[in-house]
């Protein structure tokens, strides 16, 4: 979707159609046009570390079709995860550089489990069976539940590559702490809890952070593709 002025082109329908009248009305649509804002903001004001984002973009997502062009069947499911990998890499992008650290994080952590998928897919039958069947009954899910066990598959990793296996682990083990799970140091980053006597406090969500934040989730980011890339 492209915005001029008041028109939107929604390219999908190829229509013109004006900005509705109420948009930026409620504060729901005020956040969404703010996050625009932001966007725009770190593209202006990190045009180098954007530069870096877009390279990696032109270099998975927009050559994906030339890479999974000829697959051959046993290797399709693996190329299915790698694509939706790539898809969601574009969505962390969005969050990151908006400044929605805390929902950023739970799609680095997707990012690390679709590669991870995708390689033990490619690797191993017995694995892609499993996935493909997921959906055919209770023993099949418990089947797949059961293989796709992540420390299992972090083990699997190690053997083929240590060093990668071990940075993989770190990384999502960080994620997990730090927002793809509701847990302490996510909540504490993304809320501010201010005293206004002795026995009352505010609560404040942090619902977009600023230059720096964006960059450190950028950086974070960049780390987890090149995981996936390797």
């Amino acid at each position: 979707m492209k915005v001029a002025s008041s028109c939107v082109i929604v390219e999908s329908r190829m229509e013109h159609r004006h900005v509705p009248k109420d948009w930026g009305q409620s504060e729901l649509t005020k956040f969404l046009a703010l996050l625009e804002e932001q966007i725009l903001a770190s593209f202006a004001g990190l045009p180098d570390w954007f530069g870096i984002l877009i390279r990696i973009d032109q270099s998975v997502t927009e050559r994906a079709p030339t890479f999974f062009h000829e697959i051959d069947p046993p290797r399709r499911t693996s190329a299915k995860l790698f694509m939706r990998c790539f898809a969601t890499y574009r969505a962390v992008v969005r969050l990151s550089v908006s400044g929605q650290l805390f929902e950023a994080t739970v799609l680095m952590r997707s990012l690390l489990e679709s590669a991870v998928y995708a390689w033990i897919c490619c690797e191993s039958e017995l694995h892609r069976k499993a996935w493909e069947d997921r959906g055919d009954g209770d023993l099949k899910r418990k089947l797949a539940r059961k293989l796709f066990s992540w420390k299992d598959l972090l083990k699997m990793l190690e053997g083929n590559n240590e060093d990668l296996a071990a940075r993989i682990s770190d990384k999502y083990d960080l994620l997990i702490n730090h927002g793809a799970h509701p847990n302490v140091d996510g909540l504490a980053l993304s809320a501010d809890v201010k005293q206004l006597n002795h026995d009352k406090y505010e609560i404040i969500t942090v619902f977009s952070h600023g230059r720096e934040a964006v960059l450190l989730a950028i950086l974070d980011l960049l780390r987890c593709m090149h995981y996936v890339c390797q």
